[in-house]
């Protein structure tokens, strides 16, 4: 069947309400007037199907826009039958979907739109790389701009991740008395069947007669509307509500998931919006504000070209928290009324809702575990610990090889190190440097490769001239670019590209190997005609030097407290013990080429047997040189194994640095707008 052909400026698919709030901005903006839309909806929603709800100061509400659609807000919560609390500064608010989906309908009345009442089946980058083509069963449009709404497809759960669902069930009813207190909404009411899960009852108190009742469900399955009936009927009866009428139902599933999101090709100007840009935070299942403000974030990108940095993978202590909760609730779930509870009486409920927020303090959080059940959580968080450094084999690896070491260095099998390091280098570190012709010919034609290894041996050549002119700045330049491929690498591995922290990381790593051996780095650089770095003792040992480089190195932890960040830094502690080739060795070849050639795999598709393939002419010839390199100066009774440092680094400087450029440029690329 023919599909109709449509160009649009902008396509929205999916009209929920991160795209509604997405439009909004841009209305505000003046970015309608003159653009064509297209909104790809099956529903026409003319019906209230949904209430969104979220806390927030005066401020807020003014920032982001929201006074005109909010219907009622509370000052107080209330859980069970206790006294209720004040949540001040906050207010809980209440916006009926209906009045954002009207609200919408007038903005939209003045613009170019067409809707589609259907769904949309893929979205396909055209080879201009600035335009994309839309299907739908009947349509196929063209657009630069795409905000896409649809679930997220989640990876299987692994064994420190869950998988839940947030059911509710509910209706809006009228009493003939009143009942209800208009300034508190009732955020927990635990006085309710459990059903092997966490069951409470959720009430919005819209007048005194007049209430939106739900029973919500934290559960491996989503609650059965039967069921919820009743319990919500027995409820009722319980609370002596008097008579009522049901005026309208409500019902929704959330995912609750700590599960990582398929990974989907990233392209400028095509965005995920609502919970596929993972927006709904995992404990909670609240998303409304959040969602708001990545529509201002998206909105002011498009608007005035700023680059738009979106996480859409939750990292941090607060992520812990929440695959903490879940893994609880999934294993425990008996145990999440006496969770929710102790929380709410033993601390307030402002600053319970600034926890869920993600606005408190390291120390704030600390005070709120407290009232927690202290073993069951300390179980879980141990678990998790173990479960992510489990999963991150990559991470482990140098920390097992630095065990190792120091296990041989212990009992005299020095050699035995020597072997392993010559290995890795042979198996990972100097393949990982040997794929530079793949990125920069990727053709691999006669002609290219030429020119490629030409400029290659040209750029080492450089650098060998600037060594042989004056060592220093050999030496200066070498340590700076490795420093910054050191950071770009570890941090790629964590998805920060921030420069200034990459720097920082790298020149952490790289100062803290040197600093830490300061006698045999000395050795070496005095073997280059440069003289020794002055160092004098510090408050705890005999090296003022080691002390500072410590504390850089785990400064740069606490900045980024990511998985591979603190195993690498495990690892290079460790590496005190060994002699400073050894542990400059270990950190090289087992996590910086192996991280390396994880991100080379990645980014070029491959598999181990093609990269080594690949590598495998360029490698060979390096070994070769290398261990003729290492006869040639072993044969003379001259260079032991410090003697022959310096003419090593020299040979990896020259090798590195055109490998350097190479990885710069490849981590680049894969960032780059598609």
């Amino acid at each position: 069947m023919h599909k109709i052909d449509t160009i649009a400026d902008y396509v929205f698919i999916g009209l929920g309400a991160a795209n509604s709030l997405i439009i909004r901005q841009m209305h505000a903006h003046d970015m309608l007037s003159t653009a064509s839309l297209v909104i790809i909806e099956p529903d026409e929603k003319v019906l209230n199907d949904k209430t969104f709800c979220f806390w927030a100061k005066d401020e807020e509400i003014t920032k982001l826009g929201f006074a005109s659609l909010i219907n009622h807000s509370w000052r107080r919560l209330g859980i069970n039958d206790d006294a209720p609390q004040s949540v001040s500064p906050y207010k809980y608010h209440h916006i009926s979907s209906i009045a954002l989906y009207d609200e919408l309908r007038t903005l939209l009345a003045e613009c170019n739109v067409e809707y589609i009442r259907e769904r949309a089946e893929s979205i396909t980058a055209n080879p201009d790389n600035a335009t994309f083509t839309i299907l739908t069963s009947n349509h196929s449009i063209t657009t630069r701009n795409v905000f896409d709404s649809r679930p997220p497809l989640w990876n299987p759960a692994k064994s420190h991740e869950t998988f839940l669902l947030q059911s509710f069930y509910g209706w809006r009813i009228t009493t003939e008395e009143p009942q209800f207190d208009t300034e508190t909404f009732t955020m927990m009411d635990f006085s309710v069947d459990q059903s092997d899960a966490t069951q409470f009852v959720y009430i919005l108190h819209f007048s005194s007669n007049h209430a939106l009742i739900e029973l919500t469900r934290f559960g491996t399955k989503p609650i059965d509307h039967e069921y919820a009936q009743v319990q919500l009927n027995a409820y009722c009866q319980q609370k002596n509500l008097g008579v009522f009428t049901i005026d309208s139902e409500e019902q929704g599933i959330i995912p609750m998931s700590t599960c990582s999101m398929q990974e989907e090709p990233e392209f400028n100007h095509c965005f995920r919006t609502g919970s596929g840009a993972g927006k709904v935070k995992p404990s909670t299942g609240y998303a409304f504000k959040e969602m708001a403000r990545d529509a201002i974030h998206i909105v002011e990108s498009l608007k005035y070209g700023k680059p738009l940095k979106r996480a859409m993978h939750r990292t941090g202590r607060f992520a812990f928290y929440d695959r903490l909760l879940l893994k609880i609730l999934e294993s425990h779930s008996q145990r999440g009324k006496e969770i929710f509870e102790k929380l709410f009486q033993h601390v307030k409920g402002m600053r319970v809702l600034q926890f869920l927020e993600e606005r408190t303090s390291f120390v704030e959080d600390i005070s709120i575990f407290m009232a927690l059940p202290k073993v069951l959580f300390m179980k879980h968080a141990i678990k998790d610990i173990f479960a992510q450094f489990s999963h991150n084999a990559i991470g482990l690896l140098p920390l097992g090889i630095s065990l190792m070491f120091l296990f041989c260095e212990y009992v005299k099998l020095s050699l035995l190190n020597w072997i392993v390091l010559a290995i890795g280098m042979i198996v990972i570190g100097i393949p990982h440097g040997a794929m530079d012709h793949v990125l920069k010919i990727p053709d691999r034609s006669i002609k290219s490769l030429g020119l490629f290894i030409l400029g290659y041996i040209a750029k080492g050549m450089i650098m060998l001239a600037i060594w042989i002119m004056s060592p220093l700045i050999g030496l200066i330049i070498f340590l700076l670019y490795s420093m910054w491929h050191f950071g770009q690498a570890e941090y790629e591995q964590e998805n920060v590209h921030n420069p200034w922290l990459i720097f920082l990381r790298g020149f952490s790593v790289l100062s803290f190997i040197l600093a830490t051996h300061i006698p045999e780095t000395n050795t070496i650089i005095n073997a280059l005609s440069i003289p020794s770095i002055p160092d004098t003792s510090g408050l705890l040992t005999a090296s003022l030097l080691s002390e500072s480089s410590i504390i850089l190195l785990l400064m740069t932890v606490f900045v980024q407290p990511r998985k591979s960040t603190i195993l690498s830094t495990a690892s290079l502690l460790m590496g005190i013990f060994l002699p400073l080739l050894q542990a400059f060795g270990v950190y090289f070849v087992f996590h910086h080429s192996v991280l390396g050639w994880n991100h080379l795999k990645k980014g070029l598709q491959k598999t181990h047997m093609q990269l080594w393939k690949l590598s495998a002419p360029f490698s060979i010839t390096a070994i070769g040189t290398l261990f003729l390199f290492f006869i040639n100066t072993n044969s003379d009774e001259h260079y032991t194994i410090t003697g022959f440092a310096p003419l090593f680094f020299m040979f990896l400087s020259c090798l590195s640095f055109p490998h350097v450029i190479e990885m710069h440029s490849f981590y680049g690329s894969m960032h780059k707008p598609k």
